[in-house]
């Protein structure tokens, strides 16, 4: 007895795969289904009904003599669809599992001994992470109510959700209610960086964070947009604003991205905006190819002192003469007083 006609059906898929041979449907329908070997001289044959009119379905008849010669382990082998495999290798798998379609080809080829091809590996590696993370269109949908949940659960949280013209996911933000109140008494200096989303709707993180007073990283809010631009960092700057506040003397450190200065400009315009250490000597070593700059130039961005920056950077113009108006022309961070700040939250978050 089977609980339904797919499981009947899978069952037997399995069992062509593991014994290396394939068969053919003769009759399905609503009432009955039949499979016979793909070689007529086989005698490999099943017949299966549904059981009193109801949902269960049992066997009515059943050869298992499979005495032909064949060889089918190929690319087109008619059982091994996309929806076995993913029942064959759903076990092996976790919602954060790295394997590629090219693991899983080799993995049905060790375990059942059968080839599949590279497009129905990665149609199987689809079903799997769906049916263990669900569709990511039913994940946006729920965003509405974890937040609820969120603000319920963590009081003092803010979120915010925003649509499109046609009611379609844009823009969503979160910040803890316990990483509001710790905010209060770290530096006022905050770190914004992105990430594309590799989900089927794309996107982008932007993240916000800073150090604490142990100096290790604190995260403060999240937001997924559709895009690094104008609009996106405005919107996300806008709701920092309104979760997190504004303070005196706040210091904004970023890659070098256009649209950050923007929108730092419009929505904290008493602030100082830095552009990351990490970012920067990779401008600089387009231009100054030498080594010895690297450690300079990280030199400078630790220096505690105005005497101990300058003496590491006219090193460096000992070398390169121009390097201090290129720096100078393009990021206004030499001059500024929180570059060492600046280096040493960049510096922790690129390490993680």
């Amino acid at each position: 007895m089977f609980a339904s006609k797919e499981l009947l059906s899978k069952s037997f898929y399995y069992i062509a795969i593991k014994n290396n041979f394939e068969f053919k449907t003769v009759i399905s329908n609503s009432k009955s289904i039949e499979f016979k070997c793909s070689q007529d001289n086989c005698p490999w044959y099943v017949r299966a009904s549904r059981y009193k009119g109801g949902e269960l379905w049992r066997l009515r008849k059943y050869i298992a003599n499979h005495n032909c010669s064949i060889n089918v382990i190929q690319t087109t082998h008619k059982q091994a669809s996309s929806s076995l495999i993913s029942d064959c290798i759903v076990k092996d798998f976790s919602s954060f599992d790295r394997s590629t379609p090219n693991d899983i080809m080799i993995h049905m080829h060790t375990k059942l001994g059968v080839n599949v091809s590279y497009y129905k590996a990665w149609r199987a590696k689809k079903l799997v992470m769906n049916s263990l993370n669900g569709e990511a269109k039913e994940s946006y949908a729920l965003i509405p109510n974890f937040f609820m949940k969120l603000k319920e659960i963590n009081p003092g949280s803010f979120t915010a959700y925003e649509t499109d013209t046609e009611g379609n996911f844009k823009y969503c933000f979160m910040a803890i209610g316990a990483c509001i109140e710790g905010w209060k008494y770290c530096r006022p200096n905050i770190s914004v960086d992105s990430t594309f989303l590799k989900s089927k709707y794309g996107g982008t993180l932007l993240t916000v964070s800073t150090i604490d007073g142990n100096n290790q990283i604190f995260p403060l809010a999240f937001s997924i947009v559709d895009s690094e631009n104008d609009a996106s960092w405005r919107w996300f700057f806008e709701n920092i604003k309104n979760s997190l506040g504004d303070r005196e003397d706040l210091v904004v450190i970023s890659d070098r991205h256009l649209s950050i200065p923007k929108s730092v400009h419009n929505v904290f315009p008493n602030a100082e905006y830095c552009v990351c250490l990490q970012h920067l000597l990779k401008s600089l070593k387009l231009i100054y190819k030498d080594p010895i700059i690297d450690k300079l130039f990280f030199r400078c961005g630790k220096a505690y002192t105005v005497v101990d920056f300058e003496t590491n950077m006219r090193w460096m113009e000992s070398m390169y003469p121009s390097i201090r108006d290129y720096l100078s022309k393009h990021y206004s961070i030499l001059s500024d007083k929180y570059f060492k700040i600046g280096f040493m939250i960049e510096e922790k978050l690129h390490v993680v």
